[in-house]
């Protein structure tokens, strides 16, 4: 929704029917008696530890698979999940929060330099979309399974609009989604010991070496939307889109 806020000029229309939403879902949780758990998705992100799919998480895997630095995989209770531990950790977990904020104000700085520069919302809002998901998914102390389906619509709504610059990314989204299936459910016993095996502690890294890439990709594409507005103009007017397309997201 962020990226819409800063990309589509009816901002006015997505603001409004995000705060209808919202004042719904909290109306019901407020009815059923979980008022104090209202803002649990905020507060508990500062309390958590590295988990062991984030990728940032990757060095202390190999350290835990190897048996070395006095790492290990442990399952923390309070938030059934699986986390790491090791040299440094708690300073890696104190900066993790503030790096992703300061990752998402930066994309969407760069999103408010696009709208002032002229970027069409048909180039601008896919490439920011996709920036941010991909930052909140890899500079994140948390990961799970369930983060590698965001990516799915800004990579559709890139295709649908210009499929010669998102096909790249594409296919990496793929080999992302295959990979995360392979770990998890099929050899994610082998990640949840004190020393997960080596085989799939790779097999994550590299899926999470794609996410890395995807991200860097992200940003180098949304630098060059932003940057040169006009750019992709010619290729864009080539292709047939669907009217609706154009229509939801004028520029």
């Amino acid at each position: 929704m962020a990226a819409a806020v800063v990309a589509v000029r009816r901002r006015l229309a997505i603001v409004g029917g995000a705060l209808i939403v919202s004042a719904a879902t909290i109306a019901v949780v407020l009815a059923l008696g979980g008022g104090r758990y209202l803002f649990g998705f905020i507060t508990d992100q500062t309390g958590r530890g590295l988990q062991i799919e984030a990728p940032v998480s990757a060095p202390y895997m190999w350290f835990a698979a190897l048996d070395v630095l006095d790492s290990r995989v442990y399952y923390a209770s309070d938030l059934l999940t699986f986390q790491v531990s090791g040299p440094g950790v708690n300073e890696v977990i104190a900066v993790m929060t503030p790096l992703l904020a300061a990752s998402v104000l930066a994309l969407l700085l760069l999103g408010l330099w696009g709208v002032r520069r002229g970027a069409p919302v048909v180039r601008l809002y896919p490439a920011l979309a996709f920036a941010l998901v991909l930052a909140l998914i890899v500079v994140n102390k948390v990961g799970s399974p369930q983060y590698m389906t965001w990516i799915v619509a800004p990579i559709v709504l890139g295709l649908v609009i210009d499929r010669a610059t998102w096909l790249r990314p594409a296919a990496f989204a793929i080999a992302t989604g295959l990979l995360t299936q392979i770990v998890y459910p099929i050899f994610y016993n082998f990640l949840m010991t004190d020393h997960p095996a080596p085989g799939v502690v790779a097999l994550l890294t590299v899926r999470n070496l794609a996410l890395v890439v995807m991200f860097v990709w992200s940003v180098i594409h949304l630098v060059r939307v932003a940057r040169n507005p006009e750019s992709g103009a010619g290729r864009l007017a080539s292709h047939k889109r669907p009217a609706s397309v154009i229509e939801r997201f004028p520029s």
